[in-house]
């Protein structure tokens, strides 16, 4: 007869869900988010190129970064979820869900490195110990892994039919600039010490084909310091796609201006990637971008987003500036928090340096233009805090209501709005005399500076 006394012996239990579990997390992901994970693995170990191949039964990806390290095998061998002690310390992603959005297009990984291999299935979990791999690879090959297409749903995961691929194609047509943009000198800490006009670090590259579309995109990113205004780096992503011995390319710039603010004494700094730290640890280090011409000098106004350094899609800045920072991400990591106290910090505190950033920064590189970046955007704002701050910071750095349609611009148009206020920030390369654009937008002083203006349009 049974003791009451025996009934929690742990070894007389195991760890068993339904897989309904598995279902649900591999369903928060969508295929571009999938492409977008697999990005992030390589980053995190220091990959410059990942070759992703869309084969007839098969997803295969390629990676040229650093090995699987014994932490990294110890982590594959959990289906979700991993210790804090085997988590990663310099990387993005450190809960182990990334891999996982494969599931999507099968039921197996089967994931090689460095002489080794092991392998999850969806519904039995993953291998307790990772096995010799007898098979040869290039010597830079770092990482493999393989997904076999499932033939049937599972559960209610669907195949990966055709039809699902041309939609995968057609929406990284449209993302995935996105998500490599950042990923050149996001160890920002560098930044301050590399020669001016020198490219920060090796390009990224991404090079992801279809066997049965017959299609292929390569998407590349390069950054590089500007020559005259400190900490503002130059990004520049091309992005080629080969369809029936057709090529169409597209470029994408932006300038990505790099600030400190301080932390939080409640938030773990070894949570926090090392490239969003200063060298001593202090501070952290947060990117405003924005979109630029393909000259690089006249911004373009478009609708800033979120980055941890990938792109999110649904999340916008509600203004003309993108936030590059270390934000508390949910589930699928293509979206923030809402309400978190980190999340809210580094939106306000990188809003309060705005002011200075604009004056020091913005304005003498890139004109009056730059104050079209901080005009509203239709697109909700996932962090409004930042665009309040911001605004806020910006009042002593409006121009005045006296200029006049035709007249040259001399440096008292760029006086504060207060009076009494300090000349000091006064951009010094506006020189007197220079031409600028009509500045007919400047309903921007009557919206968000408070002060009832009378504003001419022309």
């Amino acid at each position: 007869m049974d003791e009451p006394g025996n009934l929690f012996k742990e070894e007389e239990y195991r760890l068993k869900y339904g897989p309904n579990i598995i279902v649900n997390f591999v369903k928060s992901h969508d295929l571009a988010g999938m492409i977008a994970e697999l990005i992030q693995n390589d980053f995190d170990a220091t990959g410059r190129r990942l070759k992703i191949s869309f084969l007839r039964d098969s997803l295969v990806a390629e990676s040229y970064g650093a090995k699987v390290d014994k932490n990294g095998w110890e982590r594959l061998s959990y289906l979700l979820g991993t210790p804090d002690e085997i988590s990663k310390e310099k990387g993005i992603g450190k809960k182990n869900f990334g891999l996982r959005s494969l599931f999507l297009v099968g039921n197996q990984i089967a994931i090689s490195s460095g002489g080794y291999m092991t392998g999850i299935i969806i519904d039995v979990g993953a291998r307790r110990k990772r096995i010799r791999d007898n098979t040869i690879y290039p010597n830079e090959l770092s990482f493999r892994l393989e997904v076999p297409y499932r033939k049937t749903p599972f559960l209610t995961i669907p195949i990966f039919t055709k039809k699902r691929e041309e939609d995968l194609f057609v929406d990284l047509e449209k993302y995935l600039h996105l998500f490599i943009q950042m990923l050149v000198c996001t160890k920002q800490q560098d930044v301050c010490t590399t020669k001016r006009g020198r490219n920060l670090l090796k390009p990224y590259q991404v090079d992801i084909y279809s066997e049965r579309l017959e299609k292929s995109i390569t998407c590349i990113t390069k950054a590089w310091q500007d020559k005259s205004i400190e900490l503002l780096v130059h990004r520049n992503t091309e992005l080629k796609l080969l369809e029936k011995g057709i090529t169409r390319s597209y470029t994408y710039r932006a300038a990505e201006i790099l600030l400190t603010i301080g932390h939080k004494r409640s938030m773990r700094l070894c949570d926090i990637p090392p490239y969003y730290l200063t060298k001593d640890a202090q501070k952290l280090l947060t990117g405003i971008s924005f979109s630029v011409n393909n000259r690089g000098k006249i911004p373009i106004i478009e609708a800033g987003r979120l980055f941890y350094p990938i792109g999110m899609r649904g999340e916008w800045t509600g203004s003309g500036l993108s936030i590059n920072a270390s934000f508390l991400l949910d589930m699928d990591r293509d979206r923030i928090v809402r309400g978190d106290e980190w999340n809210e910090h580094l939106a306000i505190h990188t809003g309060k340096k705005m002011g200075s950033v604009f004056s020091a920064k913005m304005l003498p590189r890139f004109g009056p233009r730059a104050y079209l970046l901080f005009s509203r955007t239709q697109d909700e704002s996932a962090c409004p805090a930042f665009m309040e701050e911001a605004l806020i910071s910006m009042r002593r750095y409006v121009i005045n209501d006296n200029y006049n349609h035709g007249e040259k611009v001399s440096r008292r148009h760029y006086c504060n709005i207060d009076d009494g206020a300090p000349k000091a920030y006064l951009p010094a390369k506006i020189s007197d005399g220079e031409v600028i654009p009509l500045l007919g937008f400047y309903p921007l002083v009557n919206m968000y500076i408070g002060k009832e203006r009378t504003v001419r349009s022309f």
